[in-house]
């Protein structure tokens, strides 16, 4: 009966959507043996710690603006993906579901043109990638006020309340 062969095949489906792997890309420009802080160390716990986990695969997006990936990150990490240019956004994320967003300047004494690359035309390019593809969820990371308050952002005098005050808003 034809009925029959329609539900069969709809029940497929369904299991097919129960089982399949939430994809999560985590987004770094730093990922041993490159490493500028703790992030690294992060990343490393982060993909064990879903090694092997039945409903989450966890894909390490490399930005490789700064440096390139090293030929040993091919293998240690198989399922990487690297962005070297513009063009590579829309591939690397095409299949993403989540994004986990590690990769900027976290320096406090960043220079305004790394910080403008790498933390706000970065971002800016993961927020257009999650509209051109299936991103359902973008979680992002900002550590640069870990240092403590500043007087200074480069050679910006900062004109903002210290972060120890209290600010109503």
């Amino acid at each position: 009966d034809d009925d029959d062969d329609d539900d069969d095949e709809e029940e497929q489906e369904v299991e097919k959507e129960i089982t399949k792997k939430i994809k999560v890309g985590l987004l770094t420009n730093e990922i041993p043996p490159i490493v500028y802080g703790g992030v690294a160390t992060w990343i490393v716990n982060f993909i064990q710690m879903f090694e092997g986990h039945p409903t989450i695969e966890i894909i390490p997006i490399f930005l490789a603006y700064n440096d390139p990936l090293p030929n040993e990150c091919l293998i240690k990490y198989p399922n990487i993906r690297v962005i070297e240019k513009e063009d590579d956004i829309r591939i690397c994320f095409e299949d993403i579901d989540t994004v986990i967003h590690l990769a900027a300047d976290r320096s406090a004494e960043a220079p305004w043109n790394s910080v403008l690359k790498n933390n706000l035309i970065g971002t800016y390019n993961v927020f257009e990638a999650a509209s051109w593809t299936n991103i359902q969820r973008l979680v992002y990371a900002s550590s640069i006020a870990e240092n403590g308050d500043k007087e200074t952002f480069g050679d910006r005098q900062i004109n903002e309340p210290k972060l120890s005050e209290t600010v109503n808003v």
